[in-house]
């Protein structure tokens, strides 16, 4: 059986609050289309990888609650997410987390293969945006270390250190990611990590104790208007890139993110290698 995951990368969602009435609707079309696109592809679970909204205000998660639940095609969907540090700015993980109807961090067993979201951010802290993983979790990890092995997609905010691009560099990645990495080799056979935070596409496969891991980073909507897709059978796993190249979108996205206070946009180019990629633990070979 094939699984396949639909993800969309930090969505920014803004309030926008004041007289910007342009950029307001601006907005209304970028993300309303973007939904559309996301909610359009046909998959078992549709995730966004955290910093769903720009500043964690409640008026923001009703926004992408009423996205989420717009037609019928969206209602249809299984949409899960996960935290990201912008998304706790103002509103706490527990009312977030109520009205969306979703624990912080938990496991789903497919056939074949899992499927993990962790919670990698701190609450409310606007100057330290790194990640982390809280006792709470990694207790709770540990406690799964019994279980069969098999390949299992990991869904996180925050990216490992050294591994996609910008996790090298400060507050970047997730701290103490090695008792993390121990937690998930005792049960599964093999990992895709996604995460989003950096807001460009990049797609690494770690050599040394790890090369069993492939890590999938996921560029953010204002940036890149793109979602990726994953399908994974057995120990084989495609990954894909659904690229928006409507002008309106394109330009939609660079009027809202422009002035975005808190807002960071990487100028770089993806490389398409970054968008393509067929994996198995024993070979790994980039689309050309």
């Amino acid at each position: 059986m094939t699984v396949k995951i639909a993800l969309i990368g930090d969505l920014h969602y803004p309030l926008l609050a004041g007289d910007f009435i342009a950029r307001r609707d601006a907005r209304n079309r970028l993300y309303r289309t973007v939904f559309e696109e996301f909610f359009g592809e046909n998959a078992d679970f549709h995730i966004a990888v955290g910093d769903v909204t720009h500043e964690g205000r409640e008026e923001e998660w009703l926004a992408i609650a009423d996205l989420a639940s717009g037609d019928s095609v969206a209602r249809s969907r299984n949409f899960r997410f996960v935290l990201g540090n912008h998304d706790t700015l103002e509103w706490r993980k527990t009312s977030i987390l109520t009205m969306m109807r979703q624990p912080r961090f938990f496991v789903e067993e497919l056939q074949g293969a899992r499927l993990i979201l962790l919670d990698t951010t701190r609450e409310a802290s606007p100057d330290h945006w790194g990640g982390l993983i809280d006792g709470e979790q990694m207790e709770w990890l540990e406690s799964l270390a019994d279980l069969p092995k098999v390949p299992t997609v990991v869904i996180g905010h925050h990216p490992f250190p050294s591994t996609t691009a910008g996790s090298e560099e400060p507050m970047m990645f997730i701290e103490g990611a090695d008792r993390l990495a121990g937690a998930l080799t005792a049960f599964c056979s093999s990992v895709i990590y996604c995460n989003g935070h950096n807001h460009v596409h990049s797609i690494a496969r770690p050599s040394g104790e790890h090369n069993d891991w492939l890590h999938v980073q996921t560029a953010a909507i204002l940036s890149r208007p793109s979602f990726r897709i994953l399908e994974i059978d057995g120990q084989n796993v495609v990954v894909r890139t659904h690229v928006l190249t409507d002008e309106r979108v394109v330009n939609d996205a660079v009027t809202v993110r422009t002035d975005l206070p808190g807002y960071y946009h990487p100028e770089a180019a993806d490389s398409q290698t970054d968008h393509e990629w067929t994996w198995s633990p024993s070979r790994s070979t980039r689309a050309r």
